[in-house]
C-alpha cells in the first residue's frame, strides 16, 4: 500500500503488488479518483483502491485496509513524516 501518490507509480511499474494508494487532488494532472494520468490506467487494471483522497492523511483508512508493507515519502506534499511514528 502507498500513501504516497508521487511513488505509486514507481510501484506499479516495477510490478509491486499495489492494493491501494492515497490519492491527489483532482487535477488536469490526474483522473477523477486522483490517479496521476501517467499511471492511472494501470493502476485501473490492477484494481488499486483509493486509501484516502486529496492528500488528507487518514490513518484509520490504512489501518482498516491491514497492509502488509505501507510505502510513504517523508517530504513534498504528499509527505506522511508527521504520522510516522
Amino acid at each position: 500500500m502507498s500513501t504516497s501518490p508521487s511513488i505509486t507509480g514507481t510501484l506499479l511499474a516495477v510490478d509491486a503488488p499495489v492494493v491501494g494508494t492515497a490519492a491527489a487532488l483532482v487535477t488536469s494532472l490526474s483522473d477523477d479518483k486522483g490517479f496521476f494520468t501517467q499511471w492511472a490506467d494501470v493502476a485501473d487494471d490492477r484494481d488499486v483502491e483509493v486509501v484516502y483522497s486529496n492528500l488528507e492523511n487518514d490513518l484509520d483508512a490504512i489501518d482498516a485496509f491491514e497492509p502488509d508493507l505501507i510505502i510513504g515519502s517523508i517530504s513534498g506534499g504528499d509527505s506522511v513524516a508527521a504520522e510516522y511514528e
